[in-house]
């Protein structure tokens, strides 16, 4: 149950990174939610 809220919490937030890095196509913060992102896939 807790493992699945965090994961919520988690995606939510990675989507507004995303959503963010959308917008404001900052180099760092795209290339750091790439990076996060491809580390949480391999994780799970």
């Amino acid at each position: 149950m807790f493992a699945a809220y965090t994961f919520f919490v988690v995606f939510v937030y990675l989507m507004k990174l995303s959503f963010k890095c959308a917008v404001d196509d900052t180099v760092e913060v795209c290339s750091f939610f790439t990076l996060f992102s491809v580390s949480f896939v391999e994780l799970k």
